[in-house]
């Protein structure tokens, strides 16, 4: 209680100190002087001002009426423009064109706008208005009243602010709803200067002095009228808005007898005011260093207090009771540790003491202070020593707002860490010299080098491989940083730190910061080894598959192969025994023999023809691609064929014209062409002898294609049955393998072309594949 009442007295000696009462003193002479002059107009100007309060009364009572109707159907204006958004019957254009006309009838308002609602404008009217931007969030001045609308539900005035022209605004927000879902707000942004000149009828604007004010006593706008303003006033109330204007009369014109008044008291005055110049030029200048002192102490955005030694507060700012949520005149007496963490109280209690007794000298802590609403904030304190008054001056700052986007901000940094870290693919970043910059966790496993052994590196990079694959590497890192970078993924060589090589997949992109700068490149890596492996392990299984084809197509034509080397080995056999006959009776000469030898060497050859045409069509080898023609081509598979198309009574019918050379292995064009020969001979067993007629033909249908044609005139292929035919182990043949279309459907695409089926004019099936000429 004693100490309060030491504070209270304390207040007092300063409020007297600072009052007028204190220049009332050495300016005595000067008050009884206007005392005197005022008595003396009194009378003078009882009757005038009667009057002009009279009329200031009646007048601003009918204006205010009239502005609070303007007022009345603005916001009927703005709640129908809020209803028609809601309710969906306005886009942008209709918007503005409805919000055009408002304007042009209620010249007080500046602009309209809709935020939809996350906050984001959507419509505004007009465009060119600087204080909205077209798809950009409210400003900060207008998000509080955004969310107070949303919130409550209801229409809000927001605080006046000032623009960067100086100007001065009031925005009224109306909520949209559609149904029951918050849609938005509508923005109606009133200009003070129009307010003032344009809600109150024009003869009041013309007669008298117009102050818009504000809830803080801000003057906002005013009118034109500069005269002096007699003391009278009456208050214009503009209801919602927290705004009122402020209406004082005109002093009319004064006479000559007012001006000789006038005059001599002005003269009086300056006469009387000369004598106390020096005097008061000293107690001026000390009462404005107090004035501006106290001034900066009250309006200063820091926390300022005085702290006496025994902690407890001797005076704070308006800043210091605003920022913790505390009233105005109650922390005066308490203890500044009563608003700290107990965890706080013995540091802070001995740094006081520190300070008074001379160890500390202009301290900063940072400590937690607990708000009136039980909040926690951050604020950095100065800790200034005043030992002649045994006190310590607090300046602090709050840096809630500051802290808190440093901890999100280690949060997201660890969380895009760990997701970075989590991914599968490398990811590795680099600026615009190849200076690696960053590199995540699946690049290190990958390549097997540490963060620390990549971060900082300039090409070559460690896992670069020599030669022709680090070469490649070089070329498309140095197109990279000239800005050509590939645009698809490409496919390269690399090794590991232990020496093992990989294949890897990369994609490359320009890295863009936040404000659109280029400042780099960032590679993803995949590690595609294994895919690769697998590719050649299916390379070699289709190789396989190929040979075992074959095999299997001259499987079932082994016993017509059989029968076509049975003929000329027993031609041979009875040419032989003839000539043995021959050679016992005594009947042989060179002459007689010499014929029957020719034969046995001509079946021979045609043995061994038959014999050789069979082991290069079975013989397994990787793929061969070279220039030949597809008559050689088709001549190699017929010496084939032919046996099968004499054994189902069929003809083979060639149709080759003058083609350019090919681009193909012919062993693999062989295996196409017999298999699909064989299978048009076998779709021809029902047709008559006579039209069992096979044909094969080729065209040229491009500078790069030709096209070869096989047609029978056998059942056909069911067109349920056509999309499938393709497809591996699907046959239709009741001891089919199912292998082999869709073996040749693999080598026509490894040359790549394409194969298909199609319905022969006549019946039958048309089996059709292209394949390439060489370049020329």
């Amino acid at each position: 209680m004693l100490v309060q009442l030491k504070h209270r007295l304390n207040r007092m000696i300063i409020w007297f100190k600072r009052s007028v009462w204190s220049d009332l003193f050495p300016n005595s002479t000067v008050t009884l002087f206007f005392l005197t002059m005022a008595v003396m107009l009194w009378t003078l100007d009882t009757r005038e001002a009667d009057q002009l309060k009279g009329d200031l009364s009646r007048d601003s009572l009918w204006a205010e009426q009239s502005a609070q109707r303007r007022l009345d159907d603005d916001r009927q204006q703005l709640i129908d423009l809020s209803r028609a958004i809601g309710n969906g019957e306005l886009d942008e254009t209709a918007f503005r064109q409805k919000s055009a006309i408002w304007l042009a009838n209620m010249p007080e308002m500046a602009a309209i706008a809709y935020a939809d609602a996350s906050g984001t404008v959507r419509y505004v009217q007009p465009m060119s208005v600087d204080l909205f931007r077209h798809g950009q969030p409210l400003p900060a001045h207008s998000a509080d009243t955004f969310a107070k609308t949303r919130d409550g539900g209801r229409l809000n005035y927001s605080p006046a602010y000032p623009a960067e022209n100086g100007e001065w605004f009031v925005e009224l927000q109306v909520p949209v709803r559609s149904g029951d879902t918050f849609a938005g707000t509508v923005v109606g942004v009133f200009s003070a200067q129009r307010m003032v000149r344009r809600l109150p009828p024009s003869w009041l604007v013309e007669k008298y002095q117009l102050e818009l004010v504000d809830t803080l006593g801000r003057t906002l706008a005013r009118n034109a009228q500069r005269r002096q303003l007699i003391s009278y006033n009456e208050v214009i109330s503009l209801p919602g808005s927290g705004l009122f204007i402020r209406v004082r009369p005109v002093q009319g014109v004064a006479g000559p007898a007012r001006k000789l008044q006038l005059g001599l008291i002005v003269g009086l005055t300056l006469l009387t005011l000369l004598s106390l110049v020096s005097l008061n030029s000293h107690i001026r200048r000390r009462i404005d260093a107090e004035g501006e002192r106290d001034r900066v102490y009250r309006l200063s955005q820091d926390l300022l207090a005085v702290v006496d030694e025994d902690t407890s507060i001797v005076e704070v700012n308006p800043a210091f009771e605003r920022v913790l949520g505390y009233l105005p005149g109650t922390l005066e007496g308490r203890s500044f540790l009563d608003f700290l963490p107990d965890s706080e109280k013995p540091r802070i209690r001995d740094g006081f003491a520190a300070l008074l007794a001379g160890t500390w000298q202009d301290h900063y802590v940072e400590t937690p202070v607990i708000g009136a609403d039980g909040e926690t904030r951050y604020i950095v304190w100065a800790l200034s020593p005043l030992p002649e008054r045994n006190r310590v001056y607090l300046s602090g700052r709050d840096i809630s707002v500051e802290k808190q986007a440093l901890e999100d901000l280690r949060r997201e940094s660890a969380f895009r860490k760990a997701m970075e870290d989590s991914l599968s693919v490398g990811i590795r970043a680099m600026d615009r010299n190849g200076r690696i910059t960053y590199v995540n966790q699946s690049f290190c496993t990958i390549t097997g080098y540490s963060e620390e052994e990549l971060v900082g590196r300039l090409p070559p990079y460690p896992f670069w491989l020599s030669g022709d694959a680090g070469e490649r590497n070089r070329i498309s890192l140095l197109q990279t940083l000239a800005g050509d970078a590939p645009k698809d993924v490409f496919e390269s060589r690399f090794k590991r730190k232990n020496g093992e090589q990989f294949y890897a997949q990369m994609l490359i992109s320009p890295l863009i910061d936040a404000d659109g700068n280029h400042g780099g490149w960032v590679a993803a890596l995949t590690d595609v080894t294994r895919e690769r492996e697998a590719e050649e392990r299916y390379k070699e299984q289709m190789e396989k598959l190929q040979a075992t084809s074959r095999l299997v197509t001259l499987g079932e034509m082994a016993s017509t192969l059989a029968h076509e080397l049975n003929q000329p080995l027993s031609a041979i056999a009875n040419y032989q025994n003839g000539c043995i006959e021959r050679i016992r009776q005594g009947k042989a000469t060179p002459e007689k023999l010499l014929p029957v030898m020719e034969k046995v060497t001509a079946q021979a050859e045609r043995a061994g023809m038959v014999v050789r045409r069979i082991r290069e069509f079975v013989k397994q080898s990787a793929p061969d691609r070279r220039a030949c023609q597809l008559a050689e081509v088709v001549d190699a598979t017929l010496a084939i064929a032919e046996i099968e198309a004499k054994r189902h009574g069929a003809r083979i019918a060639v149709d080759l014209p003058e083609l350019p050379d090919l681009l193909v292995d012919p062993i693999l064009i062989e295996q196409v062409l017999l298999n699909l020969i064989k299978n048009g001979i076998e779709s021809m067993h029902e047709v008559p002898l006579t039209e069992r007629v096979l044909s094969l033909a080729a065209r040229l249908t491009s500078n790069k294609r030709v096209t070869v044609t096989i047609a029978d005139c056998g059942h056909g292929v069911p067109e349920d049955q056509k999309e499938r035919l393709f497809e591996a182990f699907f046959t239709t043949k009741p001891d089919g393998t199912g292998l082999g279309l869709g073996i040749c459907r693999s080598i026509v695409e490894f040359h790549q072309g394409q194969i298909w089926v199609e319905d022969g004019e006549h019946g039958g099936s048309l089996f059709s594949f292209t394949l390439p000429v060489v370049p020329s």
